[in-house]
């Protein structure tokens, strides 16, 4: 009976021990997983499109980049809703199979021609449910896209800080992406940016009217620099922090009309619930850590 009882009791703590090394390594994953940081990327171009703009992502379906997105977790990106809706001849818009678009990193060639780029498989499409697929409002035009793999931490591959607060106007941001350099012209290879002083919203509004909502915000220059085809999804940076992800607009580097960004600030819980909750669960391991500890200490207790 002694020797059954010593054998239960050591069973049951070296099953204890292993479920609570299992859940340390975890909080050790968690602990480490690496931040947002602001984008070194500098208002006037420093010229490394390399290193400036790590958090930049190709979106690729079936090989070919269809659209833009910005890293804020090492598994996931920030892009536009009408980016991962598959367009159908019958006007109904279908949302994407996640298997079937690739996520490309740490490159500034969309072709991934860099040794040190990386290429994940999207596992997972959330499009915000206020978004209309068939497009009669370009309103909560935003997607998360959660990949299979995390990418690993480089030099060239770093998530971004979200901004805080609203932007109101009058700062000077940039864009980046691999859309077309200039009207008619074609799709860029590599990747490009030009800077956008951001417009305030009642200025906006009175080039776009009702079409303009609060969850909108619009740069531009007028000088023939803007966003262009190609662009969607692309990152809008303020002060080096994501304010907006590139929505619609009207013509290509219009000296008239600024191009529309979705103002990420209106959607900071929709992004914390859907992207960041998931990885921040630290309190919980440690939780279950505490509560295995307190299992093997009693069942010694009581055993003796």
């Amino acid at each position: 009976m002694f020797r059954f009882q010593m054998t239960s009791t050591w069973g049951f703590c070296i099953h204890i021990v292993v479920l609570l090394i299992l859940n340390i390594i975890e909080i050790q994953c968690n602990v480490n997983d690496f931040k947002p940081h602001k984008s070194q990327a500098n208002v006037g171009f420093s010229g490394n499109m390399q290193n400036d703009y790590s958090f930049q992502v190709s979106l690729q379906l079936r090989g070919s980049h269809v659209c833009s997105g910005a890293l804020i977790t090492m598994r996931h990106v920030l892009t536009a809703a009408h980016c991962v809706y598959e367009v159908k001849p019958s006007g109904y818009n279908d949302l994407l199979d996640p298997l079937q678009l690739e996520v490309v990193a740490g490159t500034w060639d969309k072709l991934n021609c860099n040794p040190r780029g990386q290429s994940r498989l999207a596992m997972e499409i959330i499009a915000h449910e206020g978004y209309s697929p068939d497009r009669e409002s370009m309103d909560h035009d935003i997607a998360i896209v959660k990949v299979l793999e995390d990418f690993y931490v480089s030099a060239q591959v770093i998530p971004i800080a979200l901004h805080e607060g609203n932007a109101t106007g009058g700062e000077i941001c940039h864009s980046s992406g691999w859309g077309v350099t200039h009207s008619h012209g074609l799709v860029s290879r590599y990747l490009s940016n030009v800077l956008l002083p951001l417009w305030t919203y009642k200025r906006c509004q009175i080039r776009y009217g009702s079409g303009l909502t609060d969850n909108m915000v619009c740069a531009g220059s007028g000088h023939k620099k803007g966003v262009c085809q190609g662009e969607s999804g692309a990152p809008l940076i303020c002060e080096g922090e994501l304010v907006g992800v590139m929505s619609w607009g009207f013509g290509c580097i219009s000296t008239t009309f600024p191009t529309i960004f979705t103002n990420l600030t209106q959607y900071a819980e929709w992004i914390e619930d859907n992207a960041f909750s998931s990885t921040n669960n630290l309190q919980y391991h440690m939780s279950i850590s505490y509560l295995l500890v307190s299992y093997v200490l009693y069942y010694l207790y009581v055993s003796k």
